[in-house]
């Protein structure tokens, strides 16, 4: 495994290691009608996961030529159905 792939790698089992917190917070989220989804809380968290190296990945290969801070939150509010008063 390369630099670059042990690094990124290592990011995201960090990232995986809240799970369990991430998914208590789109489930309290879900109740307050902040995220309009219903999709059950332990589906979303691995999607938004894979949605965020997705992001990433086309981030680096377009040589970090958009920002991909508000492209990914524009992206999780479109996933998550945020409301419209909720968003950034």
């Amino acid at each position: 495994m390369g630099a670059i792939a042990k690094v990124l790698h290592g990011l995201f089992g960090i990232i995986e290691s809240f799970n369990d917190w991430l998914i208590q917070l789109v489930a309290n989220c879900q109740k307050q009608d902040i995220i309009r989804t219903q999709t059950p809380p332990q589906n979303i968290v691995p999607l938004l996961i894979a949605l965020a190296k997705a992001h990433l990945f086309d981030w680096v290969c377009c040589d970090g030529q958009f920002p991909l801070q508000s492209t990914l939150r524009k992206s999780y509010e479109t996933f998550l159905d945020v409301a419209p008063e909720c968003r950034a």
